[in-house]
């Protein structure tokens, strides 16, 4: 083993008993006992470096190995704690360690107290590192904190005068489900800066309408349509459009007119078949499609044997809302924003290990790992049995879906190899669970995904990146529903192995699942 700390690397110790058992430690040399003795130090350093070789072990469990400091977690906790609650620096600071004994001056001589503002601009002004690199490692250090890091994500965001850090600290509690006050607060104090209101725009899905429409009022009102404000009101397309619509011909982006589609009025239908009549403009069905309202689907299945390309009509249904050979629900309702969060903390399962054979991959027979298993006792969908989610964990992309059968014995492959799987194969980093947050657009957001932005989502409709119709079951041949979509980038844990968005369809009646991969 060969590693020194996250953050601290450029820093020195200058205790030199407590510098050598940073080398210890950072070639292998150390065990737990030299971990305990930096972690209950009176060094700012020694702490920093200790916490993050607890947060290293604990990424290496995703690979099947121990952490061997999970004894001490509790004291891991009680130090972070006290971390926490040390001031930025200007200010008297608490020691790191809660029983060491206070100081009058905030750190030993050489060393500098630790907080995200610190952090953030020391990894953002590494030119050595690229942007997901340091999202990475900004989100490691906070993880390592009280509450996942969320109280000091806030408070960075109540205080921080640097754009670059604004971004990071809201692009991490975004990541977190709940917290409505703390966000609110905190995109109340980013609303009054331009340089920073942009960041707002990570928290858009968890604030209070009157502060949204407050925001909007502001970006139209400023009369620029290139104003930092631009990405607030573009996330309020996407979660809230219909706040946009009395400013429709004030906004001017084609994306946020394009998300404002989500829930577009009625009365906009008959003029859009009209136009497509008239004018043989598909684009104009596909508006419809967008609109992802019971008018807009019924509007379309009306158009069956009007639409040449068959697969065109059946995407634009399925856009819509509906199944194209039944007219029953493309989707589950209601629609739930997912976040990855740690063991225990919800009963639908990701990562981790799956019990006997999976799919292989037919090219280098690499497994397959579980993505996400979803507890059907625990959604208000009717479902008779646990949908499980896998996808291949090699770059070959020999296939474009993995489909299979849950049974009482195991698993039931289609159109290829199976095996047993393997610890070291993962997409989500570690054994995890998704946690489940109302969505506030049950009608399905308009817009197309980009993907790599933790967007994680179970129910309502597939926001594809390109879309396509959904596959059909291989033994029932009817179209299959959607259930979930995992998106790849940053989470608590580590960064998704995965590029682009994997989206899961379920057939209840045969029980099985269908995994679809766009990038």
């Amino acid at each position: 083993m060969s590693f020194d700390s996250y953050y601290w690397h450029e820093w020195d110790i200058p205790d030199p008993r407590l510098g050598e058992l940073r080398r210890k430690r950072a070639s292998g040399e150390g065990g737990v006992d030299t971990f305990f003795e930096l972690l209950r130090s009176d060094s700012v350093v020694a702490v920093g470096v200790a916490l993050d070789h607890y947060r290293y072990e604990e990424s290496l469990t995703r690979f099947g190995r121990d952490n061997p400091f999970e004894e001490l977690e509790p004291t891991v906790l009680e130090v972070a704690r006290g971390v926490l609650a040390t001031p930025p620096h200007g200010m008297s600071h608490a020691s790191p360690n809660p029983s060491a004994p206070a100081r009058s001056s905030s750190t030993q001589k050489g060393e500098t107290p630790m907080n995200l503002e610190l952090v953030s601009r020391k990894l953002i002004d590494d030119d050595s590192l690229s942007v997901a690199e340091t999202t990475d490692r900004i989100a490691a250090w906070l993880s390592a904190q009280p509450d996942r890091g969320a109280a000091e994500a806030v408070a960075c965001l109540l205080s921080t005068q640097d754009r670059r850090v604004a971004e990071c600290a809201a692009l991490y509690l975004a990541l977190l489900p709940g917290l409505h006050e703390e966000k609110t607060r905190a995109a109340r104090r980013l609303r009054g800066h331009e340089d920073l209101v942009a960041a707002a725009g990570r928290l858009v899905p968890w604030l209070r309408t009157e502060l949204l429409e407050e925001m909007v009022s502001d970006y139209v009102q400023g009369g620029d349509p290139d104003a930092p404000s631009v990405d607030v009101v573009y996330e309020v397309g996407l979660y809230q459009p219909g706040l946009l619509r009395p400013y429709l011909s004030s906004i001017e982006d084609p994306d946020i007119r394009l998300g404002m589609m989500s829930g577009a009025p009625d009365g906009d239908v008959p003029g859009l078949v009209d136009k497509w009549r008239e004018e043989d403009e598909i684009g104009a069905l596909d508006l419809l499609a967008r609109m992802r309202t019971e008018a807009a689907a019924q509007a379309l299945l009306g158009l069956r044997e009007e639409i040449s390309e068959p697969a065109d009509w059946k995407t634009f249904v399925e856009m819509a809302g509906r199944l194209p050979d039944s007219a029953e629900r493309a989707g589950h309702q209601p629609a739930y924003m997912g976040f990855v969060a740690d063991r225990g903390d919800s009963p639908h399962s990701m990562g981790g290990t799956y019990p006997g054979e999976v799919p292989l991959c037919p090219l280098c027979a690499r497994p397959t790992a579980r993505v996400l298993t979803l507890s059907a006792e625990d959604l208000p969908y009717s479902l008779s049995g646990d949908p499980s989610f896998f996808w291949y964990t090699c770059r070959c992309y020999a296939a474009d879906s993995v489909t299979v059968k849950i049974t009482p014995d195991g698993l039931g492959v289609f159109d290829g190899p199976c095996g047993s799987g393997e610890t070291d194969a993962y997409i989500v980093p570690g054994a995890r669970t998704l946690t489940l947050e109302t969505h506030p657009n049950q009608l399905g957001i308009s817009l197309d995904a980009t993907g790599g932005n933790a967007r994680h989502q179970v129910g309502g409709l597939p926001r594809w990146i390109t879309p396509e119709p959904q596959p059909r079951c291989p033994e029932c041949t009817c179209v299959m529903r959607f259930l979930a979509s995992i998106d790849s980038g940053p989470s608590p844990f580590g960064r998704m192995n995965l590029d682009g968005t994997l989206y899961g369809f379920w057939c209840d009646s045969c029980q099985v699942s269908s995994v679809r991969h766009q990038a």
